[in-house]
């Protein structure tokens, strides 16, 4: 069976809190915004009432709520971004950088995230790659494509990041080990509030505006992005970006 591709129908709009992707005649749970907002109040509230037995759990507990309102900031600042880019173009401010340098900061901050889900990151990334990136939104859109491996990879997997040059363009890469994407549908996948059937069909929760913000703002970089298959299964993200003169490179701060 061919799989589907879903979109939320357009008339709604933007909030702070996004719906999911409407599907007629199934039953609508909780936003996936909530989720990460019941796991701290939770455990916030066992902490509060004194039910941890151990020092071990509550160290647990508050591992939950650390990563927990982690997750939480990604998905604020994939929102705010996200309303930005519907009011007009992104506007970025670009600076000198090294495109794996960057990429490892970002990628070590959301080990322990990972980690909370089971998921290990493996990195390959290679150093002297000049590119010229606005940190912050940069940043955000590959925690997305972090975030996207780690909710639609398979238990127990690794995801693996890399950089490196390729025909005088500098290249990202972030694979996981999922069920890939269909090729019929890997251009409208970065659609807003585009999701595929089977993961709407999943425990999945997603927003449908993580892979619009990413494809928006490596544009405003110049570059491309684009989805293919992994080398070993599952679904291989790509950023191509240009690279920038040497003069113009400057390390980012350790």
């Amino acid at each position: 069976q061919e799989e589907a591709l879903i979109r939320k129908p357009p008339e709604i709009g933007v909030v702070l809190v996004t719906p999911e992707p409407v599907v007629l005649g199934e039953e609508v749970g909780p936003h996936p915004g909530f989720q990460p907002l019941s796991q701290i109040r939770m455990f916030a509230e066992t902490l509060l009432l004194g039910r941890v037995r151990s020092d071990e759990e509550r160290d647990r507990s508050l591992e939950i709520i650390s990563n927990e309102a982690a997750r939480l900031g990604h998905q604020v600042e994939t929102v705010l971004t996200f309303s930005r880019m519907e009011r007009g173009p992104l506007a970025v401010q670009l600076k000198s950088a090294d495109l794996g340098m960057f990429a490892r900061e970002v990628a070590e901050s959301f080990v322990p995230l990972a980690a909370s889900r089971g998921t290990r990151i493996e990195m390959e990334i290679g150093s002297g790659l000049p590119v010229q990136l606005d940190r912050d939104a940069f940043r955000q859109a590959v925690l997305n494509l972090l975030d996207n491996a780690v909710r639609y990879g398979a238990d127990d997997q690794t995801v693996r990041i890399g950089s490196a040059e390729h025909a005088d363009r500098a290249r990202l890469w972030i694979e996981d080990a999922g069920p890939g994407v269909p090729a019929a549908h890997r251009e409208r996948i970065f659609d807003a509030y585009a999701r595929l059937r089977s993961d709407q069909d999943s425990a999945v929760a997603g927003s449908g505006i993580g892979l619009a913000v990413v494809k928006r703002v490596v544009e405003a970089h110049q570059g491309r992005v684009w989805v293919e298959d992994a080398e070993k299964g599952g679904a291989r993200f790509v950023i191509e970006l240009p690279l920038a003169p040497e003069e113009r490179f400057e390390e980012l701060p350790a």
